[in-house]
């Protein structure tokens, strides 16, 4: 999953394979399904905040591929289940 800041790139890795949408906005929701997220990419402001939100039959959990974030500092957890959020705000652009 690719995130994007507005003004500059963003790429943050993720512990499962993605979808192909695009989403933009200031604040955005990642659905993470069985295996895969609802966006490839995902456009936000300095500032943005993406919400990852459980929809899948198993746990799941969003991490970057340098362990600058992840899931688990908004949420308490690693394991997110069905209906189980975690809002992460991005205040700097990055890669």
């Amino acid at each position: 999953m690719k995130l994007r800041w507005w003004g500059g790139p963003l790429l943050l890795g993720v512990l499962a394979a993605c979808g192909g949408a695009t989403l933009s906005g200031d604040d955005v929701v990642v659905e993470m399904f069985d295996n895969r997220f609802s966006a490839e990419d995902v456009h936000i402001p300095v500032g943005g905040k993406v919400t990852f939100l459980g929809a899948g039959d198993n746990p799941h959990n969003a991490v970057a591929a340098d362990g600058s974030w992840s899931t688990e500092s908004a949420f308490g957890s690693l394991t997110q289940l069905v209906d189980d959020a975690a809002t992460l705000t991005f205040d700097e652009v990055g890669e």
